[in-house]
């Protein structure tokens, strides 16, 4: 299943997760936005945008456009009063080279035809424009947690596909310069241990229910310890960027 497919099924408890539990990832969110380094009057699109929760880290200086399939995501995003156009993530039907900056957080993973999305990034770039994705790397902790604990727990499984060279490799192909890598680590965090199996479980689509000390021995792997007074979950992902060169032959 693409993305598509995965949250028409589950978006509804991803919204749930984020509304009960919304400080949990916000060093993620503050993360990706500091990579985006966005300036006064530019203007990003959010890709894909979930329920919206990057537009609260974008002040009135910018100018902020969501784009997500899932309908669920899309009346999140309505009731919040967040701009989001419900479309293909490879077909958006936006205007070219009308954005500054396309960012995508945690999307790019459960789209197996790369080609096309990073081929419609770059139409939608205006000349000199960034693309920043923070996603989960291949063969890194965070990955053998969603394919190994999430993919037994989840009845519909979880086999992402991964950040790895092939998509350095489809950026370039598709016209991007100055692509590089880098790596960003940070911690989710909830009061109680309790608090994040609950987020978790949500967050995932666990409906098969692991128990908290089953989900406790999977955090291990994450490097988590248990510790009095919050939980902490160690987290990384990989941050792959790239700029659209500002004379190009690909328009």
């Amino acid at each position: 299943m693409d993305y598509s497919a995965i949250f028409g099924k589950r978006a509804g408890q991803y919204i749930e997760a984020c509304e009960r539990w919304p400080d949990a990832r916000v060093e993620e969110f503050s993360a990706f936005f500091g990579y985006l380094k966005l300036q006064q009057g530019e203007r990003l699109l959010d890709a894909p945008c979930g329920n919206g929760t990057l537009a609260r880290y974008v002040s009135n200086l910018h100018q902020y456009q969501g784009v997500d399939p899932a309908p669920a995501f899309d009346r999140a995003c309505k009731i919040a009063g967040v701009n989001c156009k419900k479309t293909s993530l490879r077909a958006t039907g936006l205007v070219g080279a009308s954005f500054d900056v396309v960012g995508s957080l945690t999307g790019v993973h459960h789209e197996f035809n790369r080609v096309e999305l990073y081929q419609e990034w770059f139409r939608l770039l205006r000349p000199g424009g960034r693309l920043v994705i923070m996603d989960v790397g291949r063969a890194t902790p965070v990955g053998e947690f969603l394919n190994d604990f999430v993919d037994r727990w989840n009845s519909n499984g979880h086999q992402g596909d991964f950040l790895h060279e092939a998509d350095a490799v489809g950026l370039k192909q598709a016209g991007f310069e100055r692509v590089l890598w880098a790596d960003a680590a940070y911690s989710w965090e909830l009061p109680t241990d309790k608090n994040m199996h609950a987020f978790m479980s949500k967050l995932f689509g666990l409906d098969l229910s692991p128990d908290l000390a089953t989900m406790r021995h999977s955090w291990l792997g994450l490097g988590w310890r248990p510790s009095p007074g919050s939980c902490r979950i160690p987290w990384s992902l990989r941050l792959l960027t790239a700029v659209k060169a500002r004379v190009s032959h690909y328009d």
